[in-house]
């Protein structure tokens, strides 16, 4: 539900999703679920420098400067 919820284009729904997942991240850490599969906010945070890259080859010029800016 949180991954749907991400996709939003409004900001609350994907500030609950976020929550959710940082939830879910700490009961496993808490539980100590060692068999549990990664977390996806763990995959997340770890695709996207890779996927903000390859967006910014297809960007022109002018539009990489100001989003440069814009962080």
């Amino acid at each position: 539900m949180a991954l749907v919820m991400l996709c939003q284009i409004r900001p609350q729904p994907k500030k609950i999703a976020i929550s959710l997942l940082k939830e879910v991240k700490q009961i496993i850490a808490i539980l100590a679920l060692d068999n549990a599969d990664t977390p996806v906010i763990n995959v997340l945070d770890e695709a996207t420098p890779y996927v903000v890259r390859k967006y910014i080859e297809h960007v022109p010029l002018y539009e990489r400067v100001s989003l440069i800016y814009d962080v």
